[in-house]
């Protein structure tokens, strides 16, 4: 499963969890130790994950509005 959207929430809890909008629905994507984030094309930590940040999430669906983060790409342009 692929979303793009903007972060509209960041739960700090373990594992970290975003609420991200992708302009139709609100996605809750989850964190595991082993997400690849990147910021600029350049690796990131999660402190660079804050709301308004526009992203682009890969990763496993649990339902139709969460999924568990594999990638996230921060800084992608609008579609």
């Amino acid at each position: 499963m692929v979303i793009e959207g903007t972060i509209v929430g960041v739960m700090e809890t373990w594992p970290l969890q975003l609420s991200v909008d992708t302009g139709e629905d609100v996605c809750q994507v989850s964190l595991a130790q082993s997400t690849s984030i990147t910021y600029g094309g350049r690796p990131a930590d999660p402190a660079h994950l804050l709301p308004g940040r526009r992203v682009r999430v890969e990763g496993e669906s649990s339902n139709a509005h969460a999924m568990k983060a594999e990638r996230i790409d921060i800084g992608v342009a609008a579609t």
